[in-house]
């Protein structure tokens, strides 16, 4: 539906839907989505599936242009994957493991 109003981004549908933009848009009574993954690490390693992996880690990389957000668990930075570390627009430390995870706090 998106891609028939010419809308290619989240960006897009919010300027059209709240008058800022002119054009055509979904009708989305929804907006944006969220993904929580209790426990980035074990998802990996219970299905051992690459092919899984690599979608998740896609939506994590391009997902909030889409409007689509992921909010994952771990113990410690190590243990995501190297390409989407750095994807994550906010981080939160609740009781770090490992003092050296924690490198963006004041």
């Amino acid at each position: 539906r998106f891609e028939q109003t010419g809308v290619m981004s989240m960006e897009v549908f919010r300027r059209r839907k709240s008058g800022q933009e002119a054009g055509e848009f979904p009708d989305d009574g929804y907006g944006d989505v969220f993904l929580v993954i209790d426990n980035y690490a074990a998802l990996n390693l219970a299905y051992e599936n690459e092919v899984l992996m690599d979608m998740v880690d896609r939506i994590i990389a391009e997902g909030p242009t889409f409007g689509i957000h992921v909010v994952a668990a771990v113990n410690r930075l190590a243990e995501l994957r190297i390409k989407v570390r750095g994807a994550f627009g906010s981080k939160v430390w609740l009781r770090p493991t490992d003092i050296h995870d924690v490198t963006d706090l004041p």
